[in-house]
């Protein structure tokens, strides 16, 4: 049986055509927009943060975030710009920065498989020096409210479950996992004393697992891992409809195009990328599927002017 990641089932549960476009064949848009933008602002900053906690300082984070979000995607995203990424590396240090000093750092974007083969990627593994708990954490880069409605996502959450489980076989034990939320929004009035512009908002929660919850956890994730199989032996991977809005391979549903019939067709908007994992911590390359040399995970650096503030 094949290893699976969990964003690689979550993309399967929401649509298995989107799935295997996207982690099977590995086909991205020749023109990256507004489709990749979030995802790829949140892997910038991702990044950044992986500096930090690896001790570099906030600088080279800044640097790291601006390497890795090279170029604006949506231009109409008036919150999530590269300025403001920058500004609010500053923000989230000056945050959390005290609070850090209580925690040794165990692990920094580590990318391991379980024994059963399901791959985990944990952004962070903290322990108390107090106290001596762990807790591993999951960075979460958003535009939305951090209210009830956007933290109620995380119970029951199986990617929460999976870590936890992760964490447990590895340590001994796991005092709970952290969500470590970073809103960045654009406020385009004043409201309530507050000046219209961008703003930032920075919060942590604990959320607790307990072994009936990772038990039915992983009977869930065997039944998924099924369906992928059935998928991959009969070459049927079915369309959710309901999913096309924000989708990047909307266009090849639109015009049922498929492959790899249509392949010269989809060869004028899709590229296939190499995909091969490379580097420290591990990660795919999205140069050509068939490119020669070093692989790599960056565009190609805008020379334009950035205020860095430190």
């Amino acid at each position: 049986m094949s290893n699976y990641s969990h964003s690689f089932l979550e993309r399967y549960k929401s649509c298995p055509l989107s799935c295997y476009y996207h982690n099977i064949l590995k086909l991205r848009k020749r023109d990256e927009g507004a489709e990749s933008h979030h995802l790829a602002y949140s892997r910038a900053f991702h990044e950044a943060l992986r500096h930090l906690y690896l001790g570099s300082s906030l600088r080279e984070a800044q640097d790291a975030f601006l390497e890795n979000y090279s170029r604006q995607l949506d231009e109409s995203d008036l919150a999530k710009t590269r300025q403001h990424g920058l500004t609010c590396l500053v923000e989230y240090a000056k945050r959390w920065s005290e609070e850090d000093r209580k925690y040794r750092i165990l692990e920094v974007e580590t990318l391991d498989a379980q024994e059963d083969g399901f791959i985990v990627k944990l952004d962070l593994v903290l322990q108390s020096i107090d106290t001596e708990q762990i807790f591993p954490v999951d960075h979460k880069v958003t535009g939305a409210y951090l209210n009830y409605d956007w933290w109620a996502r995380f119970e029951p959450n199986s990617q929460i479950v999976e870590y936890v489980r992760y964490t447990k076989e590895k340590y001994g034990y796991c005092d709970g996992f952290i969500v470590n939320a970073i809103g960045i929004r654009y406020r385009q009035k004043a409201y309530k004393g507050e000046p219209a512009g961008v703003w930032f908002a920075f919060e942590r929660q604990v959320f607790n697992v307990n072994q009936r919850q990772m038990e039915v956890d992983i009977a869930s994730r065997n039944y998924w891992i099924d369906r992928v199989e059935e998928s991959k032996l009969s070459n049927h991977w079915g369309m959710n409809t309901s999913q096309c809005k924000f989708c990047s391979y909307r266009d090849l549903c639109k015009a049922g195009w498929f492959y790899p019939e249509d392949e010269e067709l989809i060869d004028i908007n899709y590229r296939r990328i190499c995909g091969r994992w490379f580097g420290e911590p591990l990660q795919p390359c999205q140069l050509d599927r068939e490119h020669e040399g070093e692989h790599s995970v960056n565009y190609e650096l805008e020379s334009f002017p950035i205020e860095v503030e430190v």
